[in-house]
């Protein structure tokens, strides 16, 4: 679901929420992938939306265990947040981009699929600054 490009505009690295993964790609400059390969492997955790932080580590936002963590390359989890709800997507922005922007929702799958939900956001400031894009 998620993507996000590193500041060097080299790799991307994409969210696959039931491969319960992210994985990465070499970014050509005509905009082609290659060289497909695990960024982490992510065990229970279903990966939604994602955002880069300036150290390399990937947030992401895990619907079915409902909260947002940080991995780092190779899938070691740094950090955790849990909203209470159902996580789907996040963004790190503000001042210095040291602000974790969490959206949740209060919500399941069989409710999500009938258009029952109420949104949040919820923030927490991080140490490490955003990175790349978005």
């Amino acid at each position: 679901n998620g993507m996000v490009i590193t500041p060097d505009g080299r790799r991307l690295i994409s969210a696959e929420t039931f491969g319960h993964q992210l994985m990465q790609y070499d970014l050509g400059a005509d905009g082609a992938l290659t060289n497909r390969r695990e960024f982490a492997g992510l065990g229970e955790y279903t990966p939604d939306g994602i955002c880069l932080d300036a150290d390399g580590g990937v947030w992401l936002a895990s619907f079915v265990t409902s909260e947002f963590v940080r991995v780092t390359e190779g899938g070691e989890v740094t950090h955790r947040v849990d909203p209470g709800r159902a996580a789907v997507a996040c963004a790190l922005g503000g001042e210095g981009r040291n602000t974790l922007f969490m959206l949740s929702a209060e919500t399941d799958i069989e409710r999500l699929a009938k258009g029952d939900s109420k949104a949040y956001i919820d923030i927490v400031t991080v140490d490490v600054p955003g990175a790349g894009i978005p």
